[in-house]
């Protein structure tokens, strides 16, 4: 015990060094934990205190760029490739003496501020806290499992993680050799912390398996429904899947990479499903796929209900325990929003784009419809006359659509219902004969209300600006007139000869017949049609008499 080597000490303290090192070989301590056993009981050495004890030389600038330089040396993977010795040699050569301290001490200082290697890759950053009700926020979450089956086989296999897989959890590169294993779904409710768990036989993550497992989470189970926001990893996104859960009014959202914390929920309850379910495999093994699935979920509604012997499953909320499935069960009938059908047939409730109309409406057959429908879009953001808007219905009401629109680089969502019309076709808020509503106004058109008045009115007689840019200096310039250089040469330009209009066919037979005198034969008449069905030029028609007279000095 401490206190009898103080005993000793105080009875000879002439030996003081001599018995914390008896005391440090009989315990097998280090004699410096020894030293600090007894300044924690409050024996000191007796020694004066330094009086610059606590203080340092080392400027604060210095210890933090030693800290800099270790943290920029961190590898992507997390591994330090700098530590603290070459670092203090590497600062020491650039001038920087750190106080002439030792690396104990530099050690000790960076520690004290929180800035040293080991704290700065291991420290987690501040969260805040979120607060939900049952069915308002599932998180959704996929991973492969522990266990596995080997064809044929009738023993799980033990999967062991390794070095050489640090991307298991992901899909594998399409080029990549894709192997079946077992992949664990886990779906947690917010509020209540409830789980749900389903395993696949499949070679990665896909659309069609989260899809399967949002709908058998959804639709049947001790605790089930719609939620109205659901939380993943970006792996989990898909366009066909994103369409499907807006038509169910389900917002989603994405935590960055590197950041599971943001759905911690889902993290823990694959935790537990690990050490909880899981473990038990090794000594009751499944045969298939479909009787794994039915043994779990028997030990998730018995986890949910704390009903399974000698285990408390009891949430910690409050400061309290409470059961998962009573906080569950606390939703209202207002909350509780039951799938339509199986989920299966959503593949139909995909976005389509309409075109606006003159009245700021578009046309959409909604799949719970008969007739085709009109929306009026003119409170959509950006809306205006001819544009290309994105519609998609929706589940919850019947008719409801979700219009898409983009402004000034912000994208707006927008839930419409159908206009009524009465027993005629016709809106039922248009006016009647003898009364006025104006039309809508759009955005855009409403901009360009601020951009005429911004411009002033416009007078008889006035340039295009009127109002207040009437006072504007158009020339912007002190008044003076800028001196012109005297006036050059203008180029010439050849002239250029006008081209004579070719012969009509007759005049040029009579021109070459005179030529030709006796020597005219009817059979060039032919010829010369041939060669000059619209006219013959006449400098090329003498050339060609004179080769047929043999004449080449022809006179015109």
């Amino acid at each position: 015990m401490i206190e009898d080597l103080i005993a000793r000490l105080q009875a000879r303290p002439e030996r003081r060094s001599e018995l914390i090192r008896e005391y440090a070989q009989q315990t097998g301590q280090p004699v410096a934990r020894v030293y600090r056993h007894l300044r924690e009981a409050g024996h000191g050495s007796g020694r004066r205190r330094r009086s610059d004890a606590g203080r340092t030389r080392a400027p604060e600038a210095e210890l933090e760029a030693l800290a800099a330089l270790q943290v920029a040396a961190v590898r992507q993977s997390g591994q330090a490739t700098l530590h603290l010795p070459v670092a203090r040699q590497i600062m020491r050569a650039e001038g920087r003496t750190l106080g002439d301290l030792s690396e104990a001490q530099l050690a000790r200082l960076l520690r004290e501020r929180g800035i040293d290697l080991r704290t700065q890759r291991r420290g987690r950053q501040s969260h805040g806290e979120i607060r939900s009700r049952p069915n308002e926020l599932h998180l959704v979450d996929p991973s492969r499992a522990l266990v596995w089956y080997l064809p044929g086989g009738r023993r799980p296999q033990r999967a062991l993680a390794t070095t050489h897989e640090p991307y298991k959890n992901k899909p594998m590169d399409e080029g990549a050799k894709r192997k079946l294993g077992l992949w664990r779904y886990v779906m947690t409710d917010h509020a209540s912390g409830c789980i749900r768990v389903r395993y696949y036989q499949i070679a990665g993550e896909n659309p069609t398996t989260l899809w399967d497992f949002l709908c058998h989470c959804w639709a049947a189970g001790v605790w089930h429904g719609v939620p109205e926001w659901l939380w993943w990893d970006k792996g989990s996104q898909h366009a066909a899947i994103g369409a499907a859960l807006a038509a169910l009014g389900v917002r989603v959202r994405a935590h960055a990479p590197g950041n599971s914390r943001a759905k911690g929920s889902v993290e823990k309850a694959q935790h537990l499903v690990e050490t909880h379910f899981e473990a038990r495999l090794a000594l009751q093994p499944m045969r298939s796929v479909e009787e794994l699935n039915e043994r779990v979920e028997v030990w998730a509604a018995n986890y949910n209900g704390n009903t399974i012997p000698e285990l408390d499953t009891r949430l910690l909320r409050g400061g309290g325990r409470a059961v998962r499935l009573e906080l569950w069960q606390r939703i209202g009938p207002e909350r509780l929003r039951e799938l339509p059908g199986d989920g299966r047939d959503l593949a139909r409730w995909q976005p389509v784009t309409r075109k606006v109309a003159g009245n700021l409406t578009i046309s959409f057959r909604h799949p719970r419809r008969r007739a085709q429908g009109r929306y009026r879009v003119a409170q959509v953001p950006g809306v205006r006359v001819g544009q290309q808007v994105t519609v998609q219905p929706l589940l919850d009401d019947a008719g409801a659509v979700l219009v898409r629109s983009t402004y000034q680089g912000e994208e707006y969502e927008s839930r419409l219902l159908p206009r009524e019309v009465d027993e005629y076709g016709f809106p039922v808020d248009a006016a009647a004969p003898g009364e006025f509503k104006a039309p809508a106004r759009t955005e855009v058109e409403r901009a360009g209300e601020r951009l005429r008045e911004l411009a002033g009115p416009r007078r008889p007689g006035e340039a295009a600006f009127g109002g207040q840019f009437r006072a504007v200096d158009a020339v912007a310039g002190d008044g003076k007139v800028i001196p012109l250089p005297r006036r050059g040469r203008e180029i010439e330009l050849p002239a250029r000869a006008a081209a004579a209009a070719p012969l009509p066919l007759q005049e040029a037979a009579r021109r070459v017949m005179d030529r030709l005198g006796e020597a005219w034969d009817p059979g060039l008449l032919d010829e010369l049609v041939r060669r000059w069905p619209r006219g013959a030029p006449a400098a090329e028609l003498d050339a060609w008499a004179a080769a047929r007279s043999g004449d080449r000095g022809m006179a015109g």
